[in-house]
């Protein structure tokens, strides 16, 4: 399995953010995790590239109608990198983060020589904060 020192990179990450000493893999391999009332997953997706994906139920039971796929539309169109979809009665949130941060290190004078593993830490960790409250329509002051 090519991406098993990413998964286990991936649930080292997940472990300290939430405080546990250890993190378990749904039967689909998803992380599952709560947010408020929002139900959230961490999926760590094979690629290429290797990535995480995060991503929630913004609302379920939900009909697909013209007003609903118009109000997603324009928020796909705002975001950034996040998009929001209507699938089997439900929106979805998602967003995925590539491994190496879209950076190289080799390359890029921009990215520091002496800790790459803990800047990509805190980017993951943060990004996983900042996908749950989209999800749940919590905003954090500071961010």
């Amino acid at each position: 399995m090519k991406e098993g020192w990413f998964r286990s990179y991936v649930e080292q990450i997940l472990e300290e953010a939430w405080e546990q000493c250890r993190v378990a893999a749904d039967d689909d391999g998803d992380y599952p995790y709560r947010v408020g009332t929002a139900a959230c997953f961490v999926r760590v997706d094979q690629g290429p590239p290797l990535h995480v994906r995060v991503w929630g139920y913004a609302a379920t039971d939900v009909r697909r109608t013209a007003k609903l796929l118009i109000e997603l539309n324009d928020f796909n169109a705002a975001a950034r990198s996040v998009r929001a979809y209507w699938a089997n009665g439900a929106v979805i949130v998602e967003d995925a983060v590539l491994a190496g941060g879209g950076q190289r290190r080799d390359t890029d004078p921009r990215v520091p020589r002496g800790r790459p593993c803990r800047r990509r830490h805190r980017r993951a960790r943060g990004g996983d904060v900042r996908r749950a409250d989209a999800v749940s329509g919590r905003r954090r002051r500071g961010r």
